[in-house]
């Protein structure tokens, strides 16, 4: 069967077939570049060339309306990992975080699944001088004799230009897990907790990851187990205002907080950026660390790509449908909704930056169906759109 096929208003670019059990191709050549197409004749892989699926249209839509039928392709996600390393940790989690990674690279199935990593605290790339104590920020006077925190040593980096540069770099799981590996048992806790600028300068890493993969779903974990201390900016407000900021931009990246036995302190943060905080308990850290990083996985189980039109040509948002197909019973047609906030307990779907066509969101009750049910989505092109 010729999988290259086009259709009236415009051709679409067919999207991997994909069930629940199994994470979708990331859509990026092996050196981590976006990939918008496949092989001339279709075959390639990605979100290029029309899938040969001979679906039937839905029930619940028009004979004949349909012009494809769409097996949904996951978005893939990318996870930014911004590990406390002060010294606290030696007693609360470090042992159990170093093992908890280990195990979470090596799971099965990360296909789709990207994974960088940074660290905090870092020494400073350069050590602060001053002439007056204004001259101090971003770290804490006075200034005495030429240098700041009273003349004391200076340890921890204060600066969100020092936390911009990754311990390992964002690539794609499983290839990258030995490199997080090896960082991991190459660090070891030391110094204090300048989560602000750590964060800002993850943020500033992560943004720019954001940019260059648009289709993506980039977002920061912070994993600590202690309060904001050390620089100017010291308490968790000033970290929450960079969560805030960074689920406001454009790309939005969202930050999610592991604290380890610290859950409720940091729940300012991870409220800033829409998120909630994962408390894991000190005697369990091991196992609730993995559980932690599962759950922050599967952002993606739910948030599919829209199908691609050729250059020159529109897709038209208003002839899109989305539908669960269980293998046995056949595909239901969701109804679109504006925003999460109108999903209810009702099945349903919505676009992920409003009627852009940007990325579909399932509602929380069709994104539980489809975790229990095991079915999978499809998109339906040509129909006009059922809203609720």
């Amino acid at each position: 069967m010729n999988t290259t096929r086009f259709f009236r208003p415009f051709c679409t670019a067919a999207l991997a077939a994909l069930c629940l059990g199994a994470c979708a191709a990331s859509g990026e050549s092996d050196d981590g570049t976006e990939n918008q197409g496949g092989s001339e004749d279709g075959s390639g892989g990605g979100s290029g060339g029309l899938n040969d699926n001979d679906l039937d249209t839905p029930d619940e839509l028009p004979q004949g309306c349909a012009t494809d039928v769409i097996s949904a392709e996951k978005v893939p996600v990318d996870i930014y990992l911004l590990m406390d390393r002060s010294q606290s940790m030696v007693i609360m989690a470090w042992d159990f975080s170093v093992e908890a990674l280990s195990s979470f690279v090596k799971l099965p199935d990360l296909e789709g699944l990207s994974m960088g990593l940074g660290f905090f605290p870092l020494a400073p790339v350069v050590m602060p001088t001053c002439g007056v104590d204004s001259d101090c920020a971003p770290y804490e006077g006075p200034c005495t004799g030429g240098r700041c925190k009273g003349g004391k040593e200076i340890i921890d980096s204060c600066e969100m230009e020092d936390y911009a540069t990754p311990g390992v770099p964002i690539g794609k799981l499983p290839a990258v897990g030995g490199s997080i590996e090896a960082a991991m048992n190459a660090n070891s806790p030391d110094g204090n907790t300048p989560m602000a600028p750590a964060l800002d300068g993850a943020l500033t890493y992560a943004t720019q990851w954001a940019e260059a993969h648009p289709s993506h779903v980039t977002v920061i974990a912070l994993a600590t187990d202690g309060m904001p201390s050390v620089c100017a900016k010291e308490e968790v407000e000033d970290v929450a205002a960079i969560a805030a900021a960074g689920v406001a931009q454009s790309p939005p990246v969202k930050t999610f907080v592991i604290g380890f036995g610290m859950g409720p302190d940091l729940n300012a943060i991870a409220e800033a950026a829409g998120t909630e905080v994962v408390d894991v308990a000190i005697g369990n850290a091991d196992e609730e660390f993995l559980a932690a990083l599962q759950k922050i996985r599967e952002l993606g189980d739910c948030r599919f790509q829209l199908p691609v039109a050729p250059a020159g040509e529109t897709l038209d948002l208003n002839t899109v449908n989305v539908g669960y197909h269980d293998p046995v019973e056949g595909t239901d047609v969701l109804a679109q909704v504006s925003g999460e906030s109108e999903c209810g307990a009702e099945p349903g779907w919505y676009y992920a930056n409003g009627n852009t066509g940007d990325q579909i969101i399932l509602c929380p009750g069709s994104c539980n169906e489809l975790k229990d049910e095991k079915g999978s989505v499809e998109i339906v092109v040509g129909c006009a759109t059922v809203v609720r």
